[in-house]
């Protein structure tokens, strides 16, 4: 069973789109999706300690800081 509406497209939610039915910044958007998680609640990484950025992150500034550090954090 498929939902192809008058427009010959496919309406269901879990449908993939093809390339060529979205703009560059919907393919932009759906490559980044699967790259992050789905809430911030799963994020992890270090609570202490330093943390050190790679530079083509953090091209200006420190790259490195302090995760307790409210201040450093807010600088990223």
């Amino acid at each position: 069973m498929t939902d192809v509406g008058p427009d010959g497209n496919d309406h269901r939610q879990d449908a993939i789109p093809t390339y060529e039915s979205l703009s560059a910044a919907q393919v932009l958007q759906a490559r980044y999706r699967s790259r992050l998680p789905d809430q911030m609640e799963d994020l992890t990484g270090p609570q202490q300690g330093t943390a050190e950025l790679p530079l083509h992150v953090v091209w200006s500034g420190s790259n490195s800081y302090s995760p307790e550090s409210a201040r450093a954090r807010m600088s990223l």
